[in-house]
């Protein structure tokens, strides 16, 4: 009997070990299923032609800070000043002229506000290389290539302008480029894993107990680290340098306590301040210049006017 209990015994715990080499094997492989699936992106055509339009526009390309990341972009020149450019940084599953956000008329605004535009598409997007997302953790570099960009042109006031993925990315990149003067982030989330810990579920329908996997499986195959993308943080690192804050009201993907709380980084505790923070009534996420373009244009081109020089400065 004790014979046969001792194989009983060996033939439970190697048949207990078996079913957990199973079980962790698969579930790695479902979340490094999904974590491949998750980064891929959907790359979209261009609707505006700013050359047809009479724009003064030059085709770009230039190299992702860190690594040769091919991105391509226009940048819009303002004819009575070549001093100001506005970095403009679309969101996810868009591009430069992203027509569901309203960035080409919302450039062409800017341009007559006399600052020129620099749009570009972030990799795996539109005409530039690459073919997955990483919600901040690679698009900061690109950020940070636009912005180096903007300088060799001859630019000596450069502001950033980031919509939702952009935002968050412009938000990081901001925190490492001293050369950006200001920043307006407009439905930026403030904290990846956070946003992750809600997205991943109802995108891929497994419990949430994939959701740690998945963010592993992540940085395993590509190097994504969104533990490493803390918006917030980035904008507590901005120093004395202006941040305007945007948010829709109504946004239910990246609720407006997001920006409250990047805001409360940049600027500390006490009542938001309605000069630098922009809530946006009966908007959606990313909506809020569609929503009232004229109101958007003049808080952001007031901003910009107050914090990347003058004309008096200029003449």
């Amino acid at each position: 009997m004790t014979a046969q209990r001792s194989r009983w015994r060996r033939w439970l715990v190697r048949g207990g070990l078996a079913l957990l080499l199973v079980l962790v094997v698969g579930y790695f492989g479902v979340a490094a299923y999904v974590a491949s699936q998750l980064t891929l992106t959907q790359r979209h055509a261009l609707e505006s032609d700013p050359q047809a339009d009479g724009l003064n526009v030059e085709d770009v390309t230039f190299s992702s800070y860190g690594d040769d990341t091919q991105l391509s972009g226009w940048l819009l020149h303002a004819d009575d000043d070549q001093s100001r450019v506005i970095v403009m940084v679309h969101g996810y599953n868009s591009g430069r002229d992203d027509p569901n956000t309203g960035l080409y008329p919302l450039a062409q605004g800017l341009l007559e506000q006399h600052f020129s535009v620099l749009m570009f598409d972030l990799r795996g997007y539109g005409s530039s290389a690459g073919d997955r997302f990483s919600l901040g953790w690679y698009e900061q570099n690109d950020v940070r290539g636009a912005i180096r960009f903007a300088q060799q042109q001859g630019f000596q006031h450069i502001g950033v302008l980031g919509f939702s993925m952009g935002a968050a990315s412009s938000l990081l990149a901001t925190a490492q480029e001293p050369a950006v003067e200001a920043l307006v982030e407009d439905s930026a989330y403030a904290d990846l894993p956070d946003l992750m810990s809600v997205e991943i579920p109802k995108r891929s329908g497994l419990p949430s107990i994939f959701t740690p996997g998945v963010l592993l499986m992540a940085r395993v195959m590509y190097g994504i680290d969104a533990w490493g993308v803390i918006p917030a943080d980035a904008a507590a690192q901005l120093g004395e340098r202006p941040l305007f804050v945007i948010h829709g009201a109504q946004d239910d993907f990246i609720p407006p306590a997001n920006s409250e709380q990047i805001w409360h980084a940049r600027y500390g505790s006490g009542d938001i301040d309605p000069a630098t923070f922009y809530l946006v009534p009966d908007s959606w996420h990313v909506k809020g210049f569609k929503h009232d373009q004229a109101a958007y244009l003049e808080r952001v081109g007031t901003f910009f006017q107050q914090h990347l020089g003058s004309q008096a400065a200029m003449q």
